[in-house]
Order: C-alpha cells, then structure tokens, then sequence
C-alpha cells in the first residue's frame, strides 16, 4: 500500500517498470558447454531467461483463465492473487519451485 501512495504522491507510472521487449544475448555469448561424464554446463543467464519465461507463460495463462472466469461469474481473481503473492516471494535469486 505504501508503494502505490508513493507512486500516486511522485507520479510515478508502474508501466514504465515493465520490459514489452526483451534483449536476449546471442548464443556465443552464452554457450552451453558439454564436459566429460554427461555434465552440461550452461550461462547463468541461460537460466535467467528461462526463469523469465517461464513466469511470462504462467501469467499470460492465469490472465486468460481470470478473464474467462470473470465472463462465466466465477471466483478466477483468486488465482491471480495467489499468482502475484506467488511473484513477489520469488522475484530475488530463489529457484521456481512448482
């Protein structure tokens, strides 16, 4: 709540904080290397992509099963609020844990 007064006193407009478009590395930047004994090790920003993905699809699913439900008069915001407190646990270095 106090992060919505700020931006309200600041006008700050939290679409400014959102990416549309996503600058990826090409791969010889983040290259995949194979090591003896099948080992694959990857860029960190490998991972980092993925992860953001990942969070990408599962919005964009939840959004479509909100707007959905919110046609068909059923509860679908609550799966959207468990998505967001679902972000916002998972926004620092921690692994999606499904």
């Amino acid at each position: 709540m106090q992060l919505a007064k700020h931006f309200i006193q600041t006008n700050v407009e939290p679409e400014w904080m959102v990416l549309c478009l996503l600058p990826v590395l090409p791969p010889e930047l983040r290259p995949i290397v194979y090591r003896s004994g099948d080992k694959v090790v990857t860029s960190d920003i490998n991972e980092l992509y993925k992860r953001v993905i990942r969070r990408n699809n599962n919005l964009a699913y939840l959004l479509k099963r909100s707007e959905l439900a919110h046609r068909h008069n059923t509860p679908g915001q609550l799966e959207f609020k468990k998505f967001c407190r679902y972000c916002r646990k998972h926004t620092t270095h921690h692994e999606i844990k499904k």
